[in-house]
């Protein structure tokens, strides 16, 4: 998350209940100002598209072009130095300044640090480094160390880990370009992050499967959140959370008479979805969504109207620092509501 955008999860709270509390007291109802009409309505011609797709499209490649924290995976070179990968892991792999704390309020030591840098496995990178694509096959945090550890700057602060960079969602593709010392986590670069991500989180195809993949996506997510239906037969994609701005790839021409996983598709959208083989491959299947999940054909216009409703989707979802706690900070709440809207920020 972009950190100069953060505020801090009192403030957010506090500034929250002032405006409730003087609602309260002004009407002794719920506050119209908490919903998503009252700000429209005060927008001049709010259903104005501001941006078509041409437009949203062109200012997503102007930002590729200005902003280094943004990359375009196809244009990621097949071959990567040593000193490149080194780089990138080294600038996400640090450790903040201070003392650190872990979860039962124990002061970090000297050992804990040199467990971290060592899981880390900067010193096994090759001269040259293939990036080895793969699509996310589930929500998975991204984190500045190959750990589960929790890790704050405040004893007693269970809300902020200092290790919590961010979250990828399913049929995000990736360029795995490092592993940790177990295997158990890999260092991905991302359209708009860099960092540790869960392997089993991770399903690795051929760079072209995984490129055209995400060229094809096109039923987006537009509720705060949707959910596959229940599937016995394959977990993995049974009840699947799917956040804001996820896209996924549809299968329009699913024949009427054939079911998906044993159920009828009549009254939802078949969508393709990535599965992990037992050997971390990666394997397309459909899944259903139904017609009552808040989707969209394609992004949703670009209009005042649109942010607004989408961002009031998720009022009273607790805040979760780097989309932890499956929510999202201040900084990925407005980049998942400008996805929904087909906009990339960094």
């Amino acid at each position: 998350m972009p950190r100069r955008f953060m505020m801090a999860p009192t403030a957010l709270a506090a500034l929250l209940a002032v405006v409730a509390s003087a609602a309260r007291a002004e009407q002794g109802t719920a506050d119209p100002r908490l919903t998503a009409a009252h700000w429209i309505a005060r927008c001049a011609d709010a259903d104005r598209v501001l941006m078509d797709a041409t437009a949203v499209a062109a200012a997503n490649r102007r930002l590729v072009e200005a902003d280094p924290s943004v990359r375009d995976l196809a244009a990621l070179p097949a071959m990567l130095s040593r000193d490149d990968v080194a780089a990138r892991v080294a600038a996400r792999s640090t450790l903040p300044a201070g003392p650190l704390f872990l979860d039962d309020g124990a002061e970090a030591g000297d050992e804990d640090r040199r467990r971290w840098r060592t899981a880390a496995a900067a010193d096994g990178i090759p001269a040259a480094v293939e990036p080895r694509f793969a699509l996310v096959v589930r929500r998975a945090a991204l984190r500045r160390f190959p750990t589960r550890e929790r890790v704050h700057a405040k004893r007693g602060d269970a809300d902020i880990d200092a290790f919590q960079e961010s979250a990828l969602f399913p049929g995000t593709p990736v360029a795995a370009v490092h592993a940790s010392a177990d295997g158990g986590w890999t260092f991905v670069i991302a359209a708009t992050y860099a960092a540790w991500i869960e392997t089993g989180s991770l399903a690795f195809g051929g760079r072209d499967a995984v490129l055209d993949y995400a060229r094809r996506a096109s039923r987006v997510v537009t509720g705060s959140r949707a959910t596959t239906a229940f599937t016995p037969t394959l977990p993995a994609l049974s009840e699947l959370v799917l956040d804001m701005g996820t896209v996924l790839p549809e299968i329009r021409n699913w024949p009427a008479a054939e079911g998906v996983n044993g159920q009828s598709a009549a009254a939802a959208h078949v969508v393709e979805l990535p599965v992990r083989t037992a050997s971390g491959g990666l394997e397309l299947r459909p899944a259903l969504l139904p017609l009552s999940a808040d989707t969209h054909d394609g992004p949703l216009p670009a209009t005042r109207a649109a942010v607004l409703r989408q961002a009031f989707r998720f009022l009273g979802e607790r805040y979760g620092w780097g989309h932890d706690y499956n929510a999202r900070d201040c900084s990925g709440f407005v980049c998942d509501v400008y996805r929904s809207v087909g906009i990339c920020l960094p």
